[in-house]
């Protein structure tokens, strides 16, 4: 099952131009941890996917589903 479509995240990680660095700090977790969810390894939380979203600007609940929920 995928946990996370991580092209369309990293793409629009890019987009805003923060650094993964960053965005890790802003969770409370490492930069591998965020890697790793990015990549499907481990899931993002409830709370992390909040924080994530509106640090790089996904409010939109498709979007939102369409990233952290592709198998649904």
């Amino acid at each position: 099952m995928k946990r996370v479509d991580t092209e369309l995240l990293n793409k629009r990680i890019d987009e805003t131009g923060l650094k993964k660095i960053f965005l890790a700090e802003q969770l409370g977790i490492t930069t591998q941890a965020l890697n790793d969810k990015i990549n499907g390894k481990t899931p993002f939380r409830k709370s992390e996917i909040f924080v994530l979203c509106y640090f790089i600007g996904i409010t939109d609940n498709d979007e939102k589903a369409k990233i952290f929920f592709p198998e649904r």
